[in-house]
This record gives structure tokens, sequence and C-alpha cells, in this order.
């Protein structure tokens, strides 16, 4: 039997920081997003902006947690006592519109400013009622770094979780002699993206790259790639 959710909660654990130099700080000491959409197999996932709510938490009367949830990238929430990466954190409740529905895949956007607000990591929780009991679904670790402002930050599955670390071989195959400089991105269901760096050496192995894994344990990345003329 499926587990379907009526309720979701989002607990901001880590912002990207570095506000003024500082890797714990974000600007305000606060966190921020332009947009949550949530989808099952069938599409988005409607919600019910009303009981959404950011319990703990300080907004501004037009950047409240309903305008991170009306699929408008113009506006933004942001929740003022967020605090820093040693302490802080911020929690948000989700009230799905109508039946409870079963979650697929996920996408968090960045909002139109001030990069150190943007959340770096979460936990996604599921349950029947606002007040719990809460069902982890998925915890992400290290989100993916996104520059652009209105941004996608990456669709997230929960089938990302649990995630297996190996190594993986880059062959460079053109032959040229000259130092090379290289940054695949590797695409999975989500996206993760490694620096290998410069090297002159037919092979370059990662030993501690994180891939995910589908929930059967079914590989989403390949081991192994070949690329000309990097």
């Amino acid at each position: 039997l499926e587990t379907r959710d009526k309720y979701f909660k989002l607990d901001m654990l880590q912002v990207r920081g570095w506000f003024d130099g500082n890797p714990m700080a974000s600007s305000a000491n606060s966190m921020q997003f332009s947009d949550f959409i949530m989808y099952d197999k069938d599409g988005k996932i409607d919600v019910d902006p009303n009981k959404c709510t950011n319990p703990g938490g300080h907004s501004p009367g037009n950047e409240g947690i309903k305008d991170g949830v009306d699929g408008n990238r113009d506006s933004k929430f942001i929740d003022l006592r967020f605090g820093d990466n040693n302490n802080g954190g911020s929690t948000v409740i989700i009230a799905v519109e109508g039946e409870a529905r079963k979650l697929h895949k996920y996408e968090l956007f960045t909002a139109n400013d001030a990069r150190s607000r943007d959340p770096k990591k979460w936990r996604l929780s599921g349950g029947q009622s606002a007040d719990g009991p809460w069902t982890e679904i998925t915890v992400v670790e290290d989100a993916p770094d996104q520059d652009e402002r209105k941004a996608s930050m990456g669709v997230f599955h929960p089938c990302m979780q649990p995630i297996c670390t190996r190594n993986i071989t880059v062959t460079r195959t053109d032959d040229q002699t000259a130092g090379w400089g290289m940054s695949p991105r590797i695409l999975c269901e989500g996206s993760v993206q490694m620096n290998i760096g410069p090297s002159i050496e037919p092979l370059k192995t990662l030993s501690t790259a994180r891939f995910p894994l589908s929930a059967d344990g079914k590989d989403l990345c390949p081991k192994i790639v070949n690329k000309d003329n990097w």
C-alpha cells in the first residue's frame, strides 16, 4: 500500500552561507526561496496556501510562506528568524489541496537576491496532520549551488536516497599532451556536479563521488565517462 500524505514538512537545516566571508552566515540571518513545487505521477500537486505555515518563523507581510508556494518566481518566501548554520533552522508546513497525494518528485527555486540565503541542506517529511506525526521522506545534505536568481535548484526525487560512495573513472580519449581541465556535469535523475581538475594523465579517478541510487539500488549514474577534447 503506497503512502499518501496530506501535509508535508520541510525542515531547512542549512543555507548556502558565506555572507561577508562567513560560511555559517546568511544575509540578515535569513533563509529564502521563490517557489516550492511538488509532483505526483500525474503532475503538479496543488497546495492550499491558506493552510501553509512557518512555525516560529517571521516574514514581511508580502513575503510569507504563501508567496513561496504560489507558482510565481517573482514573489518569494523569506524567514527572517533562520539564524545561522551552527544553530539555526526554519520549518515550513505545506498543506495539500484536496485528497492526500503520493510524492514522486519536487523542485525548489532560488529567490531574487542574496545567494547566501539559498537552502543547502534540508529534510522533507510527510504526514496526515499539520501536527504530525511525521515520516521522513528524504534528506538533502548538500544541494547543488545555483548562482542564477529565480532559477531551479534541481528536481529532487525521494528515490535519490540512499546514496552510495564509489569511484568514477574519467578516460581521456584524445591524443593531446598539453594540460587540460574539466568540470563534467554527470546527469542522474537529479544532477551531481564534480570538478575533476587539471591533468595530463589519461585517467583521472574520483574516489569520493556520491551518486544517487534508485529505491531498489539501481545506479542512476554512469561509472565510466569517455569524453574527447576536454
